[in-house]
Parts: C-alpha cells; structure tokens; sequence
C-alpha cells in the first residue's frame, strides 16, 4: 500500500512539473527580453501571460501542456495614443 501511495505522487509530482515547464519557459523568456510586472492566470485549460515591457504591454496565451501559443499580442504605447485620438475624433 505504501508503494502504491508513493506511485500516486510521483506521478503527481510529474504531472505538475510537466505542465509548469512551458509557461515557466514563457516566462523566463519574456524576463530575458525585459518584461517586468509579469502575471499568469488559468483561463480554463489554458494559460494567460500578461507582461509589461520595452515594446509594451504583452498578452500571451498558451496551452500549459503543450506549449503552443495561441496567441501573443502586444499593445505599444503607440497604440495607447492612437485610440485616444480616435475617442478624440468621435467628440468633433
């Protein structure tokens, strides 16, 4: 009984690490390039990585298990400026 209990959580432990690996990747990635302020959430079986950094504000979404990024958008603060000065074109 004690095997199978040890078993139990090495396969847990596994598991864990294995899906960790890949966004614990992103994430060193995104530091390497200078992101700061970086933050992961679920999002159902996925995993949403925002950050800010040099080029702006990054929004990633990957697969935990598999790595495959989904999407990976950026926000730059050019773009910030230009939906303000639509908002402002909207008022005229």
């Amino acid at each position: 009984m004690q095997n199978l209990k040890i078993s139990a959580l090495v396969l847990l432990m596994s598991s864990t690490a294995l899906v960790a690996g890949p966004v614990e990747d992103m994430i060193a990635e995104l530091e390497a390039m200078g992101y700061t302020d970086i933050e992961s959430e679920a999002e159902g079986d996925l995993v949403e990585i925002e950050a800010e950094g040099p080029d702006g504000e990054r929004e990633i979404l990957i697969n935990p298990v598999t790595g495959e990024i989904l999407s990976d958008d950026v926000e730059t603060d050019d773009d910030e400026d230009d939906d303000d000065e639509d908002e402002d074109d909207d008022d005229s």
